[in-house]
């Protein structure tokens, strides 16, 4: 949906707290990094005649080939804070 009203990425947070710091009279700057792609493939459904055949270890396997990995995350973290160093 997001991709079709014209979006590149999806970020978790930062617009609650820029809410929060402009009502309370502070200005903001915000950067954004991208850390890692967002599984695509959509997960089955538990009504998925697949996971009827072969149990909820299909759902289970699923999931896990979707799970955001969070040793990529902090890897693209590390390599990014490097690129952006000041000084």
């Amino acid at each position: 949906m997001l991709s079709t009203l014209g979006a590149d990425t999806v970020g978790m947070s930062v617009v609650p707290e820029v809410i929060t710091a402009r009502h309370s009279g502070i200005r903001v700057l915000a950067l954004n990094l991208v850390t890692n792609m967002t599984a695509m493939d959509p997960m089955p459904r538990g009504d998925d005649p697949e996971v009827a055949e072969n149990g909820q270890d299909e759902m289970a396997n699923a999931m896990i080939k979707n799970k955001a990995n969070h040793e990529e995350v902090l890897d693209e973290s590390r390599h990014a804070a490097n690129a952006v160093k000041v000084g």
